[in-house]
């Protein structure tokens, strides 16, 4: 969820890129079978794309979640910090939808059409680019979900998390 489902897209998409394998256990595919990506965002240049102008000055700051994600703390060495607006090739990178291809896995997005905290379009857009390139994807939107709401702990959207994975993972 969130920032999770942001990482489970990252992983889902990048498995086999050269420049994403790194570290111990190369010798192990990074590839995964099916991804479920609950209200993750998915273009950080446009996480904040259905909220006011104020807000969405607040969310491109550099001290935001989606500029950190991409740039980095810039006390630490190596990182260079900013805005996610003010490195567009390090933005473009750190976007799940910049990495889809023929060997992205399935997917199930679920996203809230109340969600004050990740834009909802950002679930939508990531499901019309997986769509466009023929990867298998459920899409959700939970009327009147807001952001980490009760109405992602539900029967109901656990059934529908099992439903998918028994679906995608029959032959694994």
């Amino acid at each position: 969820m969130s920032a999770g489902g942001y990482l489970a897209s990252m992983v889902g998409v990048t498995g086999g890129e050269k420049k994403f394998e790194f570290g111990d256990n190369l010798d192990q595919s990074s590839e995964v079978q099916a991804v479920v990506d609950i209200f993750g965002p998915t273009d950080l240049t446009k996480i904040a794309a259905d909220f006011s102008k104020d807000t969405q000055k607040l969310y491109y700051s550099p001290g935001a979640p989606p500029s950190l994600f991409a740039n980095g703390v810039p006390c630490y060495k190596g990182n260079r910090g900013g805005s996610i607006l003010d490195t567009p090739e390090t933005a473009k990178d750190s976007n799940p939808i910049t990495h889809i291809s023929k060997n992205t896995p399935p997917f199930l997005i679920m996203h809230g059409n109340a969600d004050t905290t990740v834009s909802p379009s950002q679930s939508k857009i990531f499901y019309d680019a997986l769509i466009k390139n023929g990867v298998d994807v459920d899409y959700y939107v939970v009327n009147g979900g807001e952001h980490n709401a009760a109405h992602f702990y539900q029967p109901k959207t656990f059934g529908i998390i099992v439903d998918f994975l028994n679906r995608v993972l029959k032959n694994f």
